[in-house]
Order: C-alpha cells, then structure tokens, then sequence
C-alpha cells in the first residue's frame, strides 16, 4: 500500500525529520491550488525547514518560482517569510536563489504579492538593494522662515 500526500503531510507534521525533506518538498513544490499550498506550506514546509539543506532551498525557490497556485495562494508571502527566517543559516549559499525567486514576483511595492515583508528581510540582510533609500535633505533656514 503506497501512502498518499495527506497522509505524508500527517506524517511529516507530527513528525518533521531530516529524512523525510525530499518528500516535504516535492509535497509543497507540487501543490495544485492554493488552499492546498498553504496547508503544505503551514503543516510541513515550516516545521521541516529546520533539516533543510541549502540545496533544499535552492530547490524549492526554483519550484514555487514556477508554480502560480503557491506564488498567488494568500497565505504565500507570510509563509515564505518565516521560511527565510527559519533557514536563515543557509544563506551564503541561497541568495543568488532569493534573488531569482523575488525576480519573478511583481515589482510593485503595493502589490500584496510582491512579498513587501520578505523584500524587507532581503534588504536588511544585503540580498537586494533598498528599493527606496532614504536620504536626509536639509532645507535651509531661509527656506523654512522665508
């Protein structure tokens, strides 16, 4: 009898291991809507994401980067910020992979799906530049009295 995706994501949420990280992202890699991907993404992908290897991440970017019922599912950007979080240590290996991911998003900054809170994250760790640097600008006196 060969287990079905539930009951893998039943398995692996109770139970997150490093032997079962393949199948935890071919799992979420593969989810065919959007209620499905954050379930997968919720129950396994995060409580896993701590026996990721950084080919792992690399991997999973490339694949979400390709699967429009993850990218667009609502729950999406909150998940993939946690996800970076949690697999924080891989970093010096998967920023080029951040990058390419956050390149197929819209570059919108009032686009819900243009993950603003994972740009942040890569922003303040050096990964993508400030979209929007902040620069003081002083206003002479004159100007303000005037």
């Amino acid at each position: 009898m060969q287990t079905g995706s539930i009951e893998k994501e039943l398995i692996i949420a109770a139970s997150p291991r490093v032997e079962f990280a393949d199948i935890a992202v071919e799992l979420y890699s593969s989810a065919s809507n959007y209620r499905t991907a954050e379930r997968v993404g919720r129950n396994v992908l995060l409580p896993i994401s701590n026996y990721l290897t950084d080919q792992h991440v690399i991997q999973l970017l490339e694949k979400i980067s390709l699967n429009d019922q993850i990218k667009s599912a609502s729950e999406s950007p909150d998940i993939l910020v946690k996800f970076f979080d949690s697999t924080i240590k891989h970093l010096a290996t998967t920023k080029q992979a951040w990058t390419d991911f956050i390149d197929t998003l819209p570059n919108d900054p009032d686009d819900y799906y243009s993950y603003p809170k994972l740009r942040e994250k890569l922003v303040e760790h050096n990964i993508l530049p400030a979209a929007y640097p902040v620069t003081t600008v002083e206003i002479p006196a004159t100007l303000v009295d005037g």
